[in-house]
């Protein structure tokens, strides 16, 4: 350890915290949101009372002090909801596709294409 290192870090150990006033607001805005909020919306509260500050050294305050919200975030959105219908039908074609007579076999084909309207 270099001699200059020591003595370096000895002083800093000595110098006053210059976080402290900034935890006390950052402590605050947390709180107010029901310990919800995380760095960055913790961030954009202190924006909004006029103080300038980076969002790194809010996140580094919350970390270094255990201020983790309570909730992780929320899922994706996803519209599956399953297959529809239970259970597929019986096939009773079985590939044979040849009909006795007029209306006993009926096949259909169901394609879904995408457009910028939407589905079809």
């Amino acid at each position: 350890l270099a001699r200059s290192t020591y003595y370096h870090q000895l002083n800093a150990m000595n110098r006053p915290d210059r976080d402290a006033s900034l935890l006390g607001l950052v402590r605050e805005a947390f709180e107010n949101s029901g310990r919800r909020y995380g760095y960055k919306r913790v961030h954009l509260e202190l924006r909004g009372m006029g103080i300038r500050v980076s969002a790194k050294r809010v996140m580094r305050l919350m970390t270094r002090h255990g201020l983790v919200p309570l909730l992780k975030r929320a899922r994706r959105y996803s519209s599956y909801k399953g297959e529809i219908g239970g259970e597929a039908p019986d096939n009773l074609v079985n590939r044979d596709f040849h009909a006795e007579g007029p209306n006993r076999l009926w096949a259909a084909d169901l394609t879904e294409f995408r457009i910028p309207a939407g589905k079809v």
